[in-house]
């Protein structure tokens, strides 16, 4: 997500997701700051508008958080106001999906994240790229591979699943070299870094990000780009 730090533009340069919605996320960032108890009462009010209070669970429940490991997205007392004291739901759900950077996973966080779904847990950490370089000074994720591959070894010691998140397309490179880098990208992280499943989503240039300020930049990737990394998943794998 772009934040200014430093006076700098910062984060990934693919995604947009908040832009439309940043004045209250700047209040819910003051609140977080100011009181962290009322900000969990926010977060839970937010999910119980929707579902209601005491909620049957879907067979599976996705948290749909950018990192929810992150103290400053979803602190402890978040968790204990959605699932300790008073859970949103009517009975544990089965099955749970979170999201989270491979450098704030731990199998502090594993552990306690997997009590809270009866059957099992899986842990999305967002890869983009497998190509280091590309990730983290062309996609600006900043996160490295040993990271990743630590991160895939807690999971997996501490009994839950791990998924690769990709994308398919890199803002700004021809359609050879990006499928280049998801054939790479794919090798990566089923040879490599081991994950159990993959995500693959592909490219979406949103606004005032680096896919759209290059010249020639397209809302999204080609269609050949996607029929030729169809033909290459369905030769591997199939």
């Amino acid at each position: 997500q772009h934040q200014i730090r430093n006076n700098c533009i910062s984060g990934c340069s693919f995604c947009n997701w908040d832009s439309d919605r940043m004045v209250s996320l700047a209040r819910l960032k003051q609140l977080r700051e100011k009181d962290v108890e009322k900000y969990a009462q926010v977060v839970r009010y937010s999910f119980t508008k929707i579902r209601g209070e005491q909620c049957n669970p879907s067979v599976v429940e996705q948290l749909s958080v950018h990192d929810i490991f992150d103290e400053r997205q979803f602190p402890e007392e978040v968790f204990d106001n959605m699932f300790i004291k008073d859970s949103v739901y009517s009975r544990k759900p089965d099955v749970g999906i979170i999201s989270a950077r491979a450098d704030n996973v731990s199998e502090e966080n594993v552990v306690k994240w997997k009590k809270a779904f009866r059957l099992s847990l899986t842990i999305g950490i967002g890869v983009e790229c497998g190509n280091e370089w590309v990730r983290n000074h062309w996609l600006n994720k900043n996160v490295y591979n040993d990271q990743i591959e630590h991160a895939v070894d807690v999971i997996k010691a501490n009994g839950a699943k791990s998924c690769a998140n990709i994308i398919l397309g890199i803002p700004g490179v021809e359609d050879r070299y990006s499928l280049m880098f998801f054939v790479d990208t794919l090798t990566y992280v089923f040879n490599v870094a081991q994950f159990d499943y993959v995500l693959i989503s592909p490219l979406i240039n949103k606004k005032y990000t680096f896919g759209t300020v290059l010249p020639g930049g397209e809302s999204t990737i080609s269609l050949e780009l996607l029929e030729n990394a169809l033909y290459f998943i369905y030769n591997k794998f199939s």
